[in-house]
């Protein structure tokens, strides 16, 4: 049975975080991008050659185009290159994986989006690439089926794109494969971008079949779309139940446009066990005040840390987590971190308390907001007023989920008014409403407690270990 979205962040993200993964990537990724698929490709080649189009597999179509068309085989990659061209720019996706902490990624696609997003990569085109011992990169890029050059005047790596090419690629290219099966066998891998539609979708499919299966539950997934048309879906179900047999567990999206969305809630899970929290107190709020620090003594159960733009709420929360983690020895002040911008004055704010760590910053507001929040896995809402709804907006724009205090008025009663879970980009079912609705709980205690699960669930903790006990 295939899985949903919210599982595969979850478990995959998982093997991210331990270092211990990889991502394979297909086509769907690049036409996001603007990047033309394998029908397209071979569009105006295949009319020319004479080619069916009732003929469907795809690289046998481009062997009969290089036995049939003048020109052959200069001829097909010559308009391959022209056809790559329409996409010079990574796409959101590409960006997305390249901020997660994958040390390999693989690829079949020949564009050089994925190397233009991450360009601190080593590239692999050939076997013999793998062979060079002597670079050290953060992450590795292969690219299996060839590759255009960075201009995309030239091939880099002539394209695997015929039927005999697939057919010889094992033979000619050892290293390649046997690196792939390595990963295979050591790496729990995603392969994004793929539908069964797509030829090299017979990679997965070899590797699911060959492999030990020994694990009780899946080690390996893939992103697939599934057809609206009847007899392809029954296939497509024949072909789901062979993968998840094979040790491959499947997510289902209704088009490539759902992958993106997708990837940007993978690479939120693998970020830093961060916290952003915004909001503000009056200084004459004593209530606010204890409810924010009980919820920052509470913290200390969890293994997160909070970073922020140094707000009122923010810094009595982050307080009482630090005095509470001197308290039992377990203090770190990396957990702790509040971020300031540039000032026009030469003033640099106070902190009356020295906990945590003070980061002086270049970036002007917005900029320092985008980044700070892009350190964080969800972020938690206290008080506030205009200030705070620009960054809750900002949040919800980029897919952070959003926990209002309710209980504390002010902007966070209003986000909670205004959104469900599921506009807060949280979880939508039973366990998550109840818990929605206490944060405007009268008893002060039950809407930290609630905070703090959906904390908890918004962030990919571990459920055994909630706040308070529960």
């Amino acid at each position: 049975m295939p899985i949903n979205a919210d599982q595969l962040v979850r478990h995959f993200g998982q093997a991210v975080e331990s270092r211990n993964s990889a991502l394979f990537a297909g086509a769907g990724l690049s036409t996001d991008a603007g990047a033309p698929g394998w029908g397209e490709l071979l569009g105006n080649l295949r009319a020319q050659a004479g080619v069916p189009s009732t003929l469907d597999d795809l690289p046998l179509v481009a062997q009969y185009i290089v036995e049939n068309q003048p020109g052959g085989r200069a001829t097909l990659e010559s308009s391959i290159l022209k056809s790559l061209k329409s996409a010079t720019s990574p796409g959101l996706g590409h960006e997305t994986i390249a901020r997660m902490p994958l040390d390999e990624i693989w690829t079949t696609n020949y564009d050089c989006l994925l190397e233009g997003a991450m360009p601190d990569a080593r590239v692999v085109t050939s076997d013999d690439d793998l062979l060079d011992r002597t670079t050290h990169a953060s992450r590795r890029l292969i690219k299996m089926h060839g590759s255009v050059s960075k201009d995309g005047s030239s091939w880099e790596a002539p394209p695997v794109i015929t039927r005999g090419d697939y057919e010889a690629y094992q033979g000619k290219n050892m290293r390649m494969w046997s690196a792939l099966q390595a990963t295979y066998l050591t790496r729990s891998t995603l392969f994004v971008g793929f539908s069964f539609s797509d030829p090299n979708i017979d990679i997965l499919l070899r590797l699911s079949r060959t492999m030990p299966q020994k694990s009780s539950h899946a080690e390996h997934f893939t992103v697939l779309r599934r057809p609206t048309e009847e007899t392809a879906a029954k296939l497509h179900n024949l072909r789901v139940n062979d993968l998840e047999h094979s040790g491959v567990a499947v997510c289902e999206i209704e088009d490539y446009r759902d992958l993106t969305p997708l990837l940007q809630n993978l690479e939120r899970r693998t970020r830093k066990k961060n916290l952003f929290v915004s909001g503000s107190l009056r200084k004459d709020d004593t209530n606010i005040k204890d409810i924010a620090r009980r919820l920052g003594a509470d913290m200390a159960q969890m293994d997160i840390s909070i970073v922020s733009l140094a707000g009122a709420a923010a810094t009595e929360m982050s307080f009482a987590l630090g005095e509470e983690l001197i308290a039992t020895d377990r203090y770190d002040p990396s957990r702790l971190q509040y971020y300031f911008r540039e000032k026009k004055d030469s003033q640099t704010p106070y902190m009356h308390k020295r906990i945590g760590t003070a980061i002086y910053s270049g970036l002007q507001k917005e900029e320092l907001r985008q980044s700070v929040m892009k350190k964080a896995r969800a972020a938690l809402v206290i008080g506030g007023g205009t200030g705070t709804l620009a960054e809750i907006e900002m949040c919800l724009e980029d897919l952070l989920p959003v926990i209002p205090l309710a209980c504390t008025g002010g902007t966070a009663k209003l986000c909670w008014e205004k959104y469900t879970p599921e506009g807060a980009n949280l979880p939508s079912d039973d366990r998550a409403c109840k818990d929605w609705a206490l944060l405007d709980s009268d008893d002060a205690g039950t809407a930290v407690l609630a905070a703090g699960r959906l904390i908890r669930r918004a962030m990919y903790l571990k459920e055994q270990s909630t706040v308070g006990g529960l």
